[in-house]
C-alpha cells in the first residue's frame, strides 16, 4: 500500500492515555459500556490529536517554542513559546 505519508511510530492519543485508560477503570463491571465510550472519545479526538501533532512538528521544524498536553480524555492545551 503505497502513501504519500511516510511511516509514522507516533500514537497521536499517548499524551491523553492515563485519562483513557482511567474510561476503562471506572466501568464497574460494565467493561462493555466502557470500551464502547472509549472506541467513541477515540475517533471522535482523532482529527484534534492528528491536528495537534502537525502543529507541533511545524513548529519543531520552524524553531518556535510550543507546548502541547491532555488535560482531560478530551481536553488538550497548547501553549506558544512567548507565553511561558
Amino acid at each position: 500500500m503505497e502513501t504519500d505519508v511516510p511511516f509514522d511510530t507516533v500514537n497521536p492519543h499517548e499524551e491523553a492515555v492515563p485519562f483513557l485508560r482511567n474510561i476503562l477503570r471506572h466501568g464497574h463491571g460494565k467493561l462493555a459500556q466502557s470500551l464502547h465510550r472509549l472506541v467513541t472519545l477515540l475517533r471522535d479526538t482523532l482529527p484534534i490529536v492528528v491536528e495537534l501533532e502537525n502543529i507541533r512538528r511545524d513548529s519543531d521544524k520552524h524553531g518556535r517554542k510550543l507546548d502541547i498536553f491532555a488535560k482531560s480524555a478530551g481536553w488538550f492545551r497548547l501553549l506558544y513559546g512567548d507565553l511561558m
